[in-house]
């Protein structure tokens, strides 16, 4: 301390003096940017104000409840504290924190993940809590092994902390397990028995790169696992929950410790003692052989020696929030809070800051909630379908720098979950609204985009009040959604609008304690202005229209039944076939598509349902249906052959949801009634490429990309062969570049396929120096413009007379290398290229030049003649490109 600490806190109070009283604005992160330039030491110099600890909340998902809650209750607790309650996660942020604070009791402060590095070793903090690492804005953070490496060396920088960690996540039980801090486990101790999601963040053991195997999963990769090469498994739990139920009124668990030994780390002043590794957890470490190998991964068996610590209830829905509840209850624990401080701070949480946050909107109820990455946004839609009545939803994301700007993980979400939730009316909004509409659109939803939220609220002013409003926003879309909510329900107070009470039965309203987290009952018809799943043929997207324009709804809550279709439809129950892996050689898994059978990905949930979109003209038919085929072409003949789609290693290569690609190559071939079988190959399966017509191979991490290239180099001249005799190949990324002679795997130049006559090697910065940005190509494949997301560590250079796939058209973006201003390859029906987005989302020219290849293969094996491929309406599609063709600049 001394002339710069005093300095700083000058310039604090002045810029703090001049947000707030000039500008009007909160003064949560500047005062404390300024104060850090004048004083790098300023975290250290105000740490002797927190008299007994404090707390840094970190992870992907669930900082901010987190954060707020445990703040909640330790001032329950009777405890003074310093909480930095806006997410101004920064070290700017943290520092601001403790600038306005006055001596304090306890700190608990939120962080970024990459910023704990820069807060921590001031700091020094109590407990570091770790909630979770999922894969979230690969453009901004890279990848999660980046991530895991900057939080271990900054619980390196302070080793009295204590590490409280999710043990159900493998990613931060690997972190646990590599740093020498004291850690306490918290997981649940029986699966929740919840449907998976199609994506998961962590399939390879991080000790030894092996297949991870899972006695169950909860979510994500959160679940009891074990890798049966090494032994890496789920550790002891310290804390557990119990007997969780999770219902449309809310969720409930129990919390139970494991007890307490005599030769434990100790706690801080005011805080509990735990159990060190040896001592008091309920496991059998050390034991070997079968006797390991047959231990539970549940930790809490034996529940005679377990400490029961409190019961959780809570106007909450969904499992994450199941873990946010631990997670708290847990970190209150620790710091000697009692168990009735714990429940009051539950019973009256109410951050309104967006998180789970419910709204009366002139006698409507809207809850808004944050997701900005796909195990974010899985678990809204869960909150979404359980309730059954008509409702309106709506998805808005942006794409700024705090957002990540590849959009490409929106296709890692399972909106196909959506098509079972009952009857609603779908809306699309923010930067990327364009974006979402193409991808509900492939999950057989149509939307409307609007302009921003007070456009949404207009359009559906007029929809029955009992409906249920769903706002779900990434995180710079967060704020205006909020602002807009805000100012309706301000708005609607001073009309004194009264709301109806909730129907028995009837789904959740989370985070409304008046509420008892019951949404409201009815059979009303959807929202005027959007878009309604309720049933029928397949839907394409819609055109933004005004409220005026919309469309009458029918007593069903449609848009009238006028409309032509020439999709098929089917019982859901006989829509798909999935086969089973046989003996070794594993073959590759089927999903099959007959004619007048809707398509599913396997692992997600099956796309069936009449969807109709609003019109600007509800007199009259629409000409094109909702499939997007014109009426006037008849379905695909009888005799059309089936396409096979071999999808290879999804398990391992899908890190920027290229497999999106296969979802829009198959809808389109569904769409036109063409049937359509995708074989997965995933990693220990064989596949005979002789019956395929299209391969797909995507990318993905170092890890899961050296074991997938393993693979591949055994089936090299199998997949040349099928090159060389015309067969189509898509390749994305580490898949295009391994088509190569040599290609980088990490910083290392490996051998590639030998397929095509081009090299990748490494830049001169090694794999942080990475080409990342929006890229715009002009390609013989199409008369638009091809639009997509590049983000690689590579430069590829092509051999002489090598076809590119298209030259870079836009002011952003690079493709192969910094020079040629070339994306991609070109060769016979192979494509390759860097372009993720997914690549065909936005470029249906290019998803049907492959399509009418790979029809032709199919035909030529089955000897008959390969049909035309039929139009279908692409509007929704165009649109989007043509958003991003004008906002960065394509010639």
């Amino acid at each position: 301390m001394g002339i710069q600490f005093a300095a700083a806190r000058a310039v604090s109070a002045v810029s703090t003096w001049g947000l707030k009283n000039v500008f009007h604005r909160p003064a949560a992160n500047f005062p404390g940017k300024m104060a850090l330039y004048v004083d790098p030491r300023l975290i250290a110099d105000l740490r002797p104000k927190l008299r007994t600890g404090s707390f840094v909340v970190v992870g992907t998902n669930g900082k901010t409840t987190v954060t707020n809650l445990l703040a909640d209750i330790l001032e329950q607790a009777g405890q003074r504290v310093v909480c930095n309650r806006t997410g101004a996660n920064l070290d700017s942020g943290v520092a601001t924190a403790l600038l306005h604070a006055k001596p304090s009791d306890w700190g608990v402060f939120e962080s970024d993940e990459l910023w704990l590095a820069k807060i921590l070793p001031h700091l020094q903090a109590s407990y570091v809590v770790l909630l979770n690492l999922f894969r979230d804005q690969l453009d901004r953070v890279g990848e999660i092994d980046r991530i895991q490496d900057s939080i271990a060396r900054a619980l390196e920088t302070s080793p009295d902390t204590v590490l409280l960690y999710n043990a159900d996540d493998p990613l931060c039980a690997a972190i646990a397990a590599r740093v020498g801090n004291a850690s306490v486990a918290f997981g649940l101790s029986e699966s929740m028995g919840l449907p998976q999601n199609t994506v998961a963040d962590a399939q390879m053991c991080q000790q030894c790169s092996s297949m991870m195997e899972y006695e169950y999963r909860q979510y994500g990769q959160l679940g009891a696992y074990r890798c049966p090469s090494c032994g890496f498994e789920r550790p002891a739990l310290d804390y557990a929950a119990e007997g969780v139920r999770l219902g449309t009124d809310g969720l409930g668990f129990d919390v139970v410790r494991a007890a307490d030994g005599d030769a434990g780390n100790a706690a801080p002043e005011g805080g509990r003692r735990f159990a060190t590794e040896d001592e008091g957890r309920f496991s059998t470490e050390g034991e070997e052989g079968a006797a390991a190998e047959s231990r539970e991964n549940a930790a809490f068996e034996g529940a005679k020696s377990a400490v029961p610590v409190l019961s959780v209830k809570a106007p909450y829905t969904g499992a994450y929030m199941v873990y946010n509840l631990l997670a708290t209850a847990a970190a209150a624990d620790l710091a000697g809070c009692p168990a009735d401080a714990v429940g009051r701070a539950i019973d009256c949480f109410d951050p309104q800051n967006g998180r789970l946050q419910t709204f009366d909107i002139a006698g409507r109820r809207v809850l808004l909630n944050l997701a900005k990455n796909p195990t974010g946004f899985n678990q809204n839609l869960k909150i979404v379908a359980q309730d059954p009545n008509p409702k309106v939803v709506a998805f808005f994301v942006n794409d700024k720098e705090g957002d990540g700007r590849d959009v490409s993980w929106l296709w890692d979400i399972d909106f196909e979950e959506l098509v079972e939730a009952g009857a609603m009316t779908v809306f699309s909004g923010g930067i990327r609204g364009n974006d979402v509409q193409v991808r509900l659109k492939y999950a057989d939803i149509p939307s409307v985009v609007v302009s921003d939220a007070d456009d949404l609220l207009a359009r559906i002013a007029s929809a029955p009040k009992e409906q249920n409003a769903y706002f779900i926003a990434n995180y710079t879309a967060l704020p205006s959604v909020h602002a807009a909510l805000t100012a309706a329900a301000a708005a609607a107070d001073g009309a004194t609008v009264s709301v109806p009470a909730p129907a028995p039965g009837s789904a959740p309203a989370p985070g409304s304690a008046s509420a008892s987290g019951s949404t409201l009952a009815s059979d009303s018809a959807p929202a005027s202005g959007g878009a309604s799943v309720s049933g029928g043929a397949p839907a394409s997207g819609s055109t933004p229209v005004s409220a005026s324009d919309a469309p009458a709804l029918d007593a069903a809550g449609g848009f009238g039944s006028g409309r032509p279709s020439s999709s098929p439809t089917g019982d859901r129950a006989d829509s798909s076939s999935v086969a089973a892996p046989v003996a070794a050689p594993a073959s590759c898994s089927t999903v099959s598509q007959e004619p007048g059978l809707p398509f599913s990905e396997e692992g997600s949930v099956p796309a069936v349902s009449c969807i109709s979109t609003a019109s600007a003209a509800p007199t009259a038919p629409d000409p094109v249906p909702a499939n997007g085929v014109p009426a006037d072409v008849a379905p695909a003949p009888a005799a059309t052959p089936r396409v096979v789609i071999a999808h290879l290693f999804p398990d391992l290569l899908n890190l920027y949801g290229d497999g999106g690609n296969v979802r829009i190559l198959a809808q389109r071939l569904r769409w036109r009634g063409i049937p359509v079988e995708v074989r997965r190959a995933s990693h220990g399966e064989s596949i005979d490429l002789a019956g395929v017509d299209l391969v797909f191979l995507g990318g993905g991490p170092d890890r899961e990309q050296r074991l997938a290239s393993s693979e591949l180099m055994r089936m090299r001249d199998e997949l040349r062969a099928y090159v060389e005799d015309g067969g189509v190949l898509l390749a994305i990324c580490g898949g295009y570049q391994i088509l190569g002679r040599e290609w980088l795997l990490g910083d290392e130049v490996e051998e590639g396929l030998g397929i095509i006559d081009m090299t990748t090697e490494r830049a001169a910065g090694g794999s942080a120096d990475r080409l990342i940005d929006n890229i715009v190509l002009r390609s013989p494949l199409a008369t638009l413009p091809v639009v997509g997301y590049e983000n690689h560590a590579g430069r590829t250079r092509l051999g002489t007379g090598v076809e590119a796939f298209g030259s870079v058209a836009s002011s952003t973006g690079h493709g192969n290398n910094e020079v040629d201003k070339a994306d991609g390859v070109r060769y016979k029906n192979l494509v390759g290229t860097y372009l993720h987005g997914p690549l065909l989302a936005k470029n249906p020219e290019v998803a049907d030049h492959l399509l009418a290849r790979a029809l032709e293969r199919s035909a030529a094996r089955s000897g008959v003649a390969a049909p035309t491929l039929a139009p279908l309406d692409d509007s929704v599609e165009k649109g989007a490109n043509e958003a991003l063709c004008k906002r960065f600049g394509a010639r």
